[in-house]
């Protein structure tokens, strides 16, 4: 199985695992860690996670999460991979 919750719309779609994917699945693993550990979409099953990333809703900001942290986050969600950070800006 796929982790379909952590993936990038590309991934899902295609199956295509870049660097830009990556950083899409780091910065879910950020949000986890910011929501102590809740799981990415847990009110979603795996099935309408593409829908709801194409229709361009993200993961909401944790409580705690400062808010230029969250922006961070949201960049690594572009849509477009070629628009995400590089791993050697972040």
């Amino acid at each position: 199985r796929l982790p379909i919750k952590w993936m990038s719309p590309e991934s899902i779609n295609f199956r295509r695992f870049t660097t830009a994917s990556d950083v899409w699945m780091f910065a879910v693993c950020m949000w986890e860690i910011l929501s102590y550990g809740k799981q990415p979409f847990f009110w979603l099953e795996n099935k309408d996670v593409i829908g709801v990333l194409e229709r361009g809703d993200r993961l909401p900001k944790p409580d705690l999460c400062p808010p230029i942290l969250y922006t961070l986050m949201t960049r690594c969600w572009d849509y477009d991979p070629s628009e995400r950070p590089k791993f050697k800006d972040l």
